[in-house]
């Protein structure tokens, strides 16, 4: 048996997947507007409109101020670091 019979069988229908416009969801944070050679006498008509998406990895520097106790018996405590966070200098 097909499997789009086997699903229909089993009382299951495919639904088709539709996806949202994805340059309705961008946010342009910079524009740039090229000039072209254009010959003397060319009639300017508009623009042509391309968005580019680029992913930027930034450096985080956090400064972690761990508590520090002495307890009454001489014994140093330190809060710890959050989880997932190792070494640092």
């Amino acid at each position: 048996m097909p499997i789009e019979h086997i699903h229909t069988y089993l009382g299951k229908k495919r639904r088709k997947r539709t996806r949202g416009a994805v340059k309705s969801k961008l946010e342009v944070t910079r524009e740039v507007t090229l000039k072209a050679e254009a010959p003397a006498g060319a009639r300017f008509k508009g623009y042509e409109e391309v968005l580019v998406q680029d992913l930027r990895i930034v450096v985080e520097v956090v400064r972690y101020r761990r508590e520090r106790w002495q307890t009454a018996d001489g014994k140093r405590l330190v809060a710890p670091l959050p989880a997932g966070i190792m070494g640092g200098f």
